[in-house]
């Protein structure tokens, strides 16, 4: 008899499989919020609730926007090998030795 119900299919995912980098974003927009809103409590003095919460908005957008192209990045590494890399880097800055 089983305790534990079956995993779903997509609970499987890891962020290695996130090739719109949307794990990654939400990842980076929870930490840039929950971060931006302690910033903003601990100097609650400095700023007016509108004014904190629009930068906070502001924080947490750019945040998740960078998530998602740093996803979007690691995405596409993690699929190359670094002798994929260093050819790719060597014909760009020596074009004339790989003109064959």
């Amino acid at each position: 008899m089983r305790l534990t119900p079956p995993r779903h299919s997509s609970a499987s995912r890891t962020l290695s499989a996130d090739s719109c980098g949307c794990a990654m974003g939400a990842i980076f927009l929870g930490v840039t919020l929950v971060g931006s809103i302690a910033w903003f409590a601990w100097h609650r003095h400095e700023y007016s609730p509108a004014h904190a919460g629009v930068r906070i908005l502001i924080l947490s957008f750019v945040g998740a926007i960078l998530g998602k192209l740093v996803g979007i990045a690691v995405y596409q590494f993690r699929g190359r090998t670094l002798r994929d890399m260093v050819n790719a880097i060597a014909r760009r800055s020596l074009p004339a030795a790989h003109s064959k």
